[in-house]
């Protein structure tokens, strides 16, 4: 006979990030680093930021459970967080870092990952681009073996005033075998530089992933207030969301329950997820008055293997 088990709220917490269907991919990093009480300073030992940060970039790493958000990273030892460390200064920490990238304005259209992508079924790659300058009439959206990514059909999504115009793509099989390459590249026609792209790699563990359909939206706003936009999923957990955004003023936050990947402290702009989204969720970010502006969300249903949508943190034996 199956029971229905229901931990205490600290075990089902603790469940629930444990068995993550699918989640950001996490690689350790080389070296050692020290957070510094009150300092915004990241400072390595024997690590290589710049490689994994290039010029201009944003990422996320995770240091004792924490994630804590890149601005930039002025050599292989030193980067600068986009808030003050409050713990007590530490060194000698291992770290991860998130398959997170987002580099400032770049005239290759090219999102750089940390390291490369894995060659496996069950990872996916994401990526979304935002022009502000001039209407395309046809692009392309590829890793740097050009192996082509998928778009919705949200994609493009063209608002009428201002000319924005935002760029979904993505992969159920991350690289095909045999690639190696941490790149995504956006070219369109005619050829006009991005002014954001973002990128993130994701696994999929005990189950397959697909595309939720129903979830690719824009959203636009062509005033001060902020541009909003829900998407509306077709399963009631266990989905993964993305949601970006592109804004005239300047945003510091995003609203619950997003979790912020990486972010852009000069402009604002950030790439947004939540690991466990379900039957709808709105994209809202913080402060108010940011506008005018484009958010940008897709979102990935999870089945796990025998068939079954599963409900982390429930156990059924």
């Amino acid at each position: 006979m199956k029971r229905l088990l229901v931990p205490i709220l600290v075990t089902l917490l603790a469940a629930v990030a444990a068995n993550a269907q699918i989640s950001v991919v996490s690689n350790a990093g080389a070296g050692t680093v020290t957070l510094t009480h009150n300092s915004t300073t990241l400072t390595g030992s024997s690590t290589a930021f710049t490689t994994l940060f290039p010029s201009s970039s944003h990422g996320n790493i995770v240091v004792s459970g924490t994630n804590y958000l890149i601005n930039s990273c002025s050599s292989a030892t030193s980067c600068t967080l986009t808030a003050s460390y409050t713990g007590t200064t530490t060194s000698g920490l291992s770290y991860s870092v998130l398959q997170i990238g987002f580099p400032s304005f770049n005239s290759t259209n090219t999102c750089t990952l940390p390291n490369n992508m894995v060659s496996n079924s069950n990872h996916i790659a994401f990526s979304v681009a935002i022009i502000d300058l001039q209407a395309a009439t046809s692009y392309t959206y590829a890793d740097g073996d050009s192996n082509a990514l998928t778009a919705p059909s949200i994609v493009p999504y063209k608002p009428a005033s201002p000319v924005d115009e935002g760029w979904e793509a993505y992969s159920l099989n991350a690289v095909p075998s045999g690639s190696a390459t941490k790149t995504l590249v956006f070219a369109n026609t005619p050829t006009d530089n991005v002014d954001q792209i973002m990128c993130m790699e994701l696994s999929v563990a005990g189950g397959t992933a697909a595309l939720d359909s129903s979830s690719p939206i824009g959203a636009l706003s062509t005033t001060s207030t902020n541009a909003a936009g829900t998407m509306t999923l077709s399963q009631a957990s266990g989905e993964f969301c993305v949601f970006s955004a592109y804004m005239g003023g300047t945003a510091t936050g995003v609203s619950s329950p997003w979790t912020m990947g990486a972010f852009d402290t000069s402009t604002g702009v950030f790439i947004a997820y939540d690991a466990n989204c379900g039957s709808s969720i709105a994209m809202g970010y913080t402060p108010t008055l940011q506008g005018p502006g484009i958010n940008l969300g897709m979102a990935f249903t999870f089945t796990a293997s025998g068939g079954t949508t599963a409900i982390p943190g429930v156990m059924v034996r």
